[in-house]
């Protein structure tokens, strides 16, 4: 699973001696993956799928239902007109429930991630699910947390 983060190279250039002005220019290198940006986006990448899951799945229930009904949203965020408000409030529970009960994805994902940490070499006990990490010659215990 790769997200389209590349390494990017920076320079700075004076294009006239006699002025101080600068450019930043970029240079995008396509066959690299920046790592760090890549682990730092995974969790709010995968939050903000949910979210959009749900917005989808929410509307799609209220739109069926309520074929000429406003239905607003804003990021996670849902209102209606206040007659539907315990509707839409019922329906969203139903699409949580859906989304975060009868779906083994997040047990998926959490057994994909200990596989690829066992993959890249990383000594993982899956009992205790601590991995072992080596930073600057020091090795360091992280304890992964149980999703269940």
């Amino acid at each position: 699973m790769k997200q389209s983060y590349l390494e990017v190279e920076s320079t700075s250039i004076r294009p006239f001696v006699y002025k101080d002005t600068k450019i930043n220019i970029q240079v995008v290198n396509k066959d690299k993956y920046d790592k760090l940006k890549q682990v730092r986006a995974l969790m709010p990448n995968l939050i903000h799928s949910l979210d959009a899951t749900s917005l989808s799945l929410l509307y799609d229930k209220f739109s069926n239902v309520y074929k000429d009904s406003q239905f607003l949203s804003i990021h996670d965020c849902f209102a209606t007109t206040v007659d539907k408000v315990a509707t839409l409030k019922t329906m969203l529970s139903s699409v949580y429930m859906e989304l975060y009960s009868n779906d083994p994805y997040l047990d998926q994902f959490d057994k994909y991630l200990l596989n690829y940490i066992e993959k890249t070499g990383r000594v993982l006990d899956r009992n205790t699910r601590t991995v072992e990490i080596i930073i600057n010659n020091r090795v360091k215990y992280y304890e992964l947390i149980d999703i269940e």
